[in-house]
């Protein structure tokens, strides 16, 4: 009986130096590693029963929990090509699908084993929400991403807020001090709830750009002192919601086989 293949391009800061079998919580997949790094990498899908959106949607949640556990970029083709059906070993697929490389490589493996172990829909969610947050380089996409990640899964952004008041002291002094000090969207310039700051200073400058409280700043686009403030902001957002996949939702970083498992061909 023939089977179902598929191909997806994929770009990582992280890479394989060489092909890797593997099974991504029931379905095999084959890295493949492009020889021309100006080029993406790509993925082979032994797809199964599934169709190209659940196809799709996994290799983005595997791609998450990879950038959730090494803290890395990871970018993933927009859409899937050249499905095939044919009666051979996975290990006889060649080719695959390469786009221009979205992410610099800046580390690269023979393989690898950890990733974030994602069990349930909250913690997938939230691992796609860091790997958006990650993957962007500019500081008001980014922030934003780390915001909603300390927001999901509510709908009221107090429960946010809270958050990084009860667990400031765990992250950065010195970031939180330059922060504080700084407060370029604050008019008073003292910060009295660092939350709130966040909250109303940059997240919705961010969002709206022009402020109807006039307590707090106008964004001010491609401003120099703004940028590194969005930048520090954004570096302590990220401590936060890794702070947060761990304690609120028990997101581990290991391996377990019956979610990631190599296998030879």
């Amino acid at each position: 009986m023939k089977s179902k293949h598929c191909y997806i391009s994929v770009s990582s800061s992280m890479t394989l130096n060489r092909p890797l079998y593997f099974i991504y919580k029931g379905t095999q997949f084959k890295f493949c590693p492009s020889e021309d790094k100006k080029y993406s990498d790509s993925l082979i899908c032994r797809m199964g029963e599934l169709n190209h959106p659940e196809v799709y949607r996994k290799v983005c949640e595997l791609f998450a929990s990879i950038s959730y556990a090494h803290k890395v970029k990871a970018h993933v083709g927009g859409g899937i090509t050249n499905e095939v059906a044919m009666d051979i070993p996975l290990s006889e697929f060649k080719g695959g699908a390469y786009e221009r490389r979205s992410v610099a490589i800046t580390e690269s493996y023979e393989t690898f084993y950890s990733l974030a172990l994602v069990r349930n829909d909250h913690q997938s969610n939230l691992v796609r929400l860091y790997r958006k947050a990650r993957l962007a380089d500019d500081a008001y996409f980014s922030s934003l991403f780390y915001w909603h990640a300390l927001v999901y899964p509510y709908k009221k952004e107090q429960k946010a807020v809270k958050f990084i008041n009860d667990n400031l002291g765990k992250v950065r002094e010195d970031d939180v001090k330059r922060l504080t000090d700084e407060a370029l969207f604050l008019k008073s310039g003292k910060v009295l709830d660092v939350g709130e700051y966040i909250r109303k200073g940059l997240r919705h400058s961010i969002a709206h750009i022009k402020r109807e409280n006039e307590d707090y700043s106008d964004l001010n686009l491609d401003d120099y002192d703004e940028i590194r403030h969005i930048n520090t902001a954004r570096s302590i957002l990220e401590e936060l919601v890794r702070i947060r996949a761990e304690k609120d939702f028990g997101l581990e970083v290991g391996n377990d086989l019956n979610i990631f498992s190599p296998f030879d061909p």
